[in-house]
């Protein structure tokens, strides 16, 4: 649920999938990462995120966000 410019930390991600957490692992998409989003798709649902000091965005489809819960930071 979350949307462009809203901060976030990762406080768990569901762990019945070990590729999808090998995946995210790689990306840094763990708990304790910081987040950014900074963009959403209406269209697709994809939502665009940035870790906390990084340059690149990472592009995350529903299959995957469903499966990562966060807390909004301010």
């Amino acid at each position: 649920s979350l949307r462009p410019d809203q901060h976030a930390i990762v406080t768990r991600v569901r762990d019945d999938d070990p590729e999808l957490l090998r995946h995210l692992e790689a990306l840094g998409i763990v708990p304790d990462a910081e987040l950014e989003v900074t963009g959403y798709s209406e269209f697709d649902e994809n939502l665009h995120v940035r870790l906390k000091k990084e340059k690149t965005d990472h592009v995350l489809g529903p299959r995957i966000t469903h499966k990562i819960f966060v807390e909004l930071t301010a």
